[in-house]
C-alpha cells in the first residue's frame, strides 16, 4: 500500500479560473461516502495545474492538500486525489474528474456512427479503502485497468474495471443504456474479487448516487466535444461486514 503523501495547497500561488463540469467522489463527509455530479461551476487551478477550488451557486469545494503524484491532466480532463472541505465540512479523502461534458447535439451526431466506440483506461487515482473512521489503506495510482464500449446508435454500453488494492483485485462488470442527449451514465455493476471472492463475502454493493438519486456502484460522464474521454468514478462496499468501502476514479480515452 502507498502511504498518503500530501502537499498542502499554497493559497499564495496564482490560480487560473475556468468554467467546468466535475464529478466528485470520496469518504469522510458526515462519516460516510459521498459523490456529486456538477455542471457549470468555476474551477480554480493552482500553479501545479491541480484543482484548488470548485464553486457553484450551491456547492463549495476547497482543497487543503493534494497528492501531486496522483494526478492526471490533458486537453479534455483533469483528475486527482486530495483532502479538503465540501461546503465547509472536512473530507478525509476525495477524488475528482473535471472536464466539460459532451453536449447533447454532439452526442446525437455520434449516433450516425456505424459501430460502437471503444474506450480504454489511460489514468486512474489510487483506490482508497476506508470505513466510517477514515482511510484504512491506499493502493497505487494508474493501476486500475478496464474498458468501455458505447454504441451511440442504440445507446447500449458495457464496461469492465479491474481495481487492485493490497492482495485483492475487484472486478466490476456491467451493461446498460445511455439516456438520449445526456453525457451522464450510471450502473450497478456485478462486483467480485479474487481469492475466492474474499473481498465481497458480505456482497459488494454500490455506494454512489446518480443524477436522479438512484443507487449505483459506477457513475460516469462523457467529456470533450466529441466524447473523446470518459470519466468514471466507483464506490462500493467491501469486506465481510459491508462496513468498509472502496472508491476511486478513472479516465478513459476513445480509441
Amino acid at each position: 500500500m502507498n502511504n498518503q503523501v500530501d502537499t498542502p495547497i499554497d493559497t499564495s500561488e496564482p490560480t487560473t479560473e475556468s468554467q467546468s463540469d466535475i464529478l466528485i467522489n470520496g469518504t469522510g463527509l458526515s462519516n460516510a461516502n459521498f459523490n456529486y455530479l456538477l455542471t457549470g461551476g468555476t474551477l480554480a487551478s493552482n500553479a501545479n495545474n491541480n484543482l484548488s477550488t470548485y464553486q457553484s451557486e450551491a456547492f463549495d469545494l476547497q482543497l487543503i492538500s493534494a497528492n501531486l503524484d496522483d494526478f492526471y491532466s490533458d486537453e479534455f480532463v483533469t483528475m486527482g486525489r486530495a483532502k479538503g472541505k465540501v461546503n465547509n465540512q472536512n473530507v478525509d479523502s476525495l477524488n475528482y474528474i473535471a472536464g466539460n461534458a459532451t453536449q447533447p447535439a454532439n452526442l446525437l451526431q455520434l449516433a450516425n456512427l456505424n459501430s460502437a466506440l471503444q474506450y480504454n483506461v489511460i489514468a486512474s487515482t489510487a483506490p482508497v479503502l476506508s470505513n466510517a473512521s477514515g482511510t484504512l489503506s491506499i493502493g497505487a495510482q494508474n493501476t486500475v485497468t478496464g474498458n468501455l464500449s458505447i454504441n451511440f446508435a442504440t445507446l447500449a454500453y458495457r464496461y469492465g474495471l479491474n481495481i487492485p488494492i493490497g492482495n485483492l483485485t475487484y472486478s466490476l462488470n456491467g451493461a446498460d443504456t445511455l439516456t438520449t442527449g445526456s453525457a451522464n451514465f450510471s450502473n450497478n455493476a456485478t462486483i467480485t474479487s479474487n481469492l475466492n471472492n474474499i473481498g465481497c463475502l458480505a456482497g459488494c454493493n454500490g455506494l454512489l448516487s446518480d443524477a436522479d438519486g438512484n443507487n449505483a456502484s459506477v457513475v460516469g460522464r462523457l467529456i470533450g466535444p466529441n466524447a473523446e474521454r470518459a470519466g468514471i468514478q466507483y464506490g462500493f462496499t467491501a469486506g465481510n461486514s459491508n462496513l468498509e468501502s472502496v472508491s476511486g476514479s478513472v479516465v478513459m480515452q476513445q480509441q
